[in-house]
């Protein structure tokens, strides 16, 4: 089989968990989800994807054993709109940066040696697409990468309440400087969306697989408006995860 020269990789990022055919969330918009995990196929196939990734960890008490990645799948199997790759699972994701980072390092891990080239998300909701290109800048992705939202928040049973609430998230961390999500508040967000058994354990793989970035990573949260800082941890992510 011949090998690829580089990597162009999807990241389908994960809402909420698919299961026994229902969706238990917060808000009735079962329809853009089953359509979000549906979609990824053609997303994949439409804009020549040759890696995708499914990223979610365990977020839903109605099903602690089960990731949103897991649930993604799920709907492609039953619905069979499995794309022509097959997914790779990153089950450890609780946000959007995680689901770039953490989504990012799966690939690599699947990929040995092969640059990442690439980088896409596929998002339910097209409203959170300013939230992504922030970290993705933060990250020094652009040009290389692109933002695949669904759903226009009239799509939502909630969704001026829905769009509101991504403006006062985006607002609040660029107040504090933290587009990818590292401060302490964050990370008890984080903490709350964690249904599983053990917190730190969902990480420690890709921690003993890349130190440099998770050094970086903890190295600029106790400083986020370190200039220098954010620059090294970009430096780390393109010379240990994307290899360009």
């Amino acid at each position: 089989m011949k090998t690829k020269k580089y990597a162009d990789v999807l990241i389908g990022c994960g809402q909420g968990v698919y299961k026994n055919g229902g969706f238990p969330v917060e808000y009735p918009d079962a329809d853009v989800y089953l359509w979000h995990g549906m979609e990824a196929r053609n997303v994949a196939n439409r804009f020549r994807y040759n890696v995708m990734v499914l990223s979610g960890g365990l977020t839903q008490k109605a099903h602690p054993d089960t990731s949103e990645a897991e649930g993604m799948l799920q709907i492609m199997t039953e619905m069979q709109e499995r794309p022509a790759v097959r997914p790779i699972l990153e089950t450890a994701a609780l946000d959007s940066t995680e689901n770039v980072l953490f989504g990012l390092m799966a690939a690599r891990l699947a990929l040995d040696k092969t640059p990442i080239r690439r980088i896409g998300v596929h998002v339910a909701w097209q409203f959170k697409k300013h939230r992504f290109n922030l970290l993705a800048r933060m990250l020094d992705l652009h040009p290389n990468f692109y933002f695949h939202g669904l759903a226009s928040h009239d799509r939502a049973d909630a969704g001026e309440r829905a769009v509101d609430g991504e403006h006062a998230l985006v607002g609040s961390v660029l107040e504090a400087g933290d587009p990818l999500l590292l401060s302490d508040r964050m990370e008890e967000k984080r903490r709350s969306r964690f249904v599983g058994a053990d917190y730190a354990a969902r990480t420690a793989h890709y921690r003993h697989q890349f130190p440099a970035v998770f050094a970086a990573v903890d190295t600029l949260r106790r400083d986020l408006l370190d200039v220098a800082k954010q620059r090294s941890l970009a430096a780390a992510v393109r010379a240990h995860i994307l290899l360009s």
